[in-house]
């Protein structure tokens, strides 16, 4: 469960987040949607402990992390899987390499590693690929292959940040796929920052956005279509979908 209550944060005299307040169930996957600056990244941070807010607290589960020693932040955040926005493989390690980077610094055998990373790659189609380097991958697969890493210790806690973007349409959907089989074959609560509500309709149960710092609409993703705030009207207008609704 991640639980924020009345979060404000502000950077040099501007406000971000303006006591935004809800809560993530457990095995739910959300996704936080807005324009760029309405505090999306902002609230990933918090959930983190990489922001302190300014007033308000962050649960996840029963740890404040508002008021979390560094000790049990750093234990917190192995306990959460972070796929970033452009895969942030490293160009001269191996897909191995990378994979195995995360479970080094837990202190895994080489045996256990290599048992992990294997049952990682196949869950995101990539088994066989272990010795191939970024550069000789296709965007897709990078992506497949960040996913895998932030997978491959077995986390509680998903966290998409755009994981669709820079993609095409057909890569994209093969992306929104492989998320929403994860989450049922997984069983983690997960957080998803995205632009893309085609992605967001598809993959979460539930949406929120954000609009100049404040929670606008917070709804389950099958009432998408019945709500009447402008806002998300928009979104749904710039993601073509009001056309396919009529």
């Amino acid at each position: 469960m991640i639980r924020f209550e009345g979060v404000w944060k502000s950077f040099e005299g501007r406000p971000v987040l303006k006591g935004i307040s809800f809560t993530i169930t457990p095995g739910e996957m959300v996704a936080i949607l807005g324009k760029s600056g309405t505090g999306k990244t902002v609230t990933i941070k918090h959930i983190l402990g990489l922001l302190r807010p300014d007033r308000g607290r962050v649960f996840v589960e029963d740890v404040d992390v508002t008021r979390a020693s560094r000790r049990t932040l750093n234990a917190l955040r192995r306990r959460f899987g972070y796929v970033f926005q452009g895969a942030a493989l490293f160009d001269s390690l191996t897909v191995y390499e990378n994979l195995a980077l995360p479970l080094k610094e837990r202190g895994w055998p080489r045996e256990k590693r290599d048992e992990a990373i294997r049952w990682a790659l196949e869950m995101v189609g990539l088994g066989g690929t272990e010795d191939l380097y970024p550069a000789e991958m296709s965007g897709g697969m990078r992506k497949r292959a960040g996913i895998a890493r932030a997978i491959v210790a077995r986390p509680d806690y998903l966290i998409y940040d755009e994981p669709t973007s820079g993609l095409d349409p057909v890569t994209a959907d093969r992306i929104n796929d492989l998320m929403l089989y994860l989450k049922e074959q997984l069983d983690v609560t997960g957080v998803m920052v995205t632009h893309d509500l085609v992605s967001a309709l598809k993959v979460a149960d539930r949406l929120i956005l954000l609009e100049e710092g404040e929670i606008a609409v917070d709804i389950p993703v099958d009432r998408a279509f019945e709500e009447s705030h402008p806002a998300f009207r928009a979104f749904l207008k710039a993601a073509g979908l009001l056309e396919r609704q009529t």
